[in-house]
């Protein structure tokens, strides 16, 4: 099944894959908008907690 899957989605791959694209963006961009509002809604205090776990995966010390 996973084989013949594949076949179709390589014999077909060029039509769909451009429509599939733009049709993720779409939403991808409407879900950007709300996420941006409810980041400037959380409380500082969040924002400093969230950013001090940022550096220590990163750099740890």
């Amino acid at each position: 099944m996973a084989a013949i899957m594949m076949d179709d989605v390589n014999m077909d791959g060029s039509n769909p894959g451009e429509v599939t694209l733009p049709i993720i963006n779409r939403p991808s961009t409407s879900m950007k908008r709300p996420k941006l509002k409810k980041i400037n809604s959380i409380s500082f205090e969040e924002q400093c907690s969230y950013l001090k776990h940022i550096p220590q995966r990163v750099f740890p010390k």
